[in-house]
């Protein structure tokens, strides 16, 4: 059976290299030695700013000792509340199609 939260990677406390996730706090440096990504890149998927792809969701999965499924829920409940990275609350003007000359 999948875990739920994760089982790798874990900090007892928070520091500077960890983030809160599922209520644990996990350690971004153990991860990206498991998977090979930069601290950077996981911190950007971790507070939402960006989306893992599947081969890297997978990874990560793996290293935090979590099945796939289980992984990508609790990344979109631990995204579900945070204010998006670009705004789409500004009004979008409709573009006129163009227009095909007659001759």
């Amino acid at each position: 059976m999948a875990n739920k939260v994760p089982t790798k990677c874990l900090e007892p406390k928070p520091n500077g290299q960890s983030v809160l996730f599922c209520d644990v706090y996990i350690n971004l440096s153990h991860v990206s030695l498991r998977t090979n990504l930069t601290v950077a890149a996981l911190s950007f998927i971790f507070s939402g700013k960006r989306n893992p792809t599947f081969k890297t969701a997978k990874k990560i999965a793996r290293a935090l000792g979590m099945g796939f499924p289980e992984f990508v829920h609790a990344l979109d409940q631990q995204n579900l509340n945070r204010k998006p990275y670009i705004s789409m609350d500004v009004p979008v003007t409709p573009v006129a199609p163009p227009v095909e000359k007659v001759s």
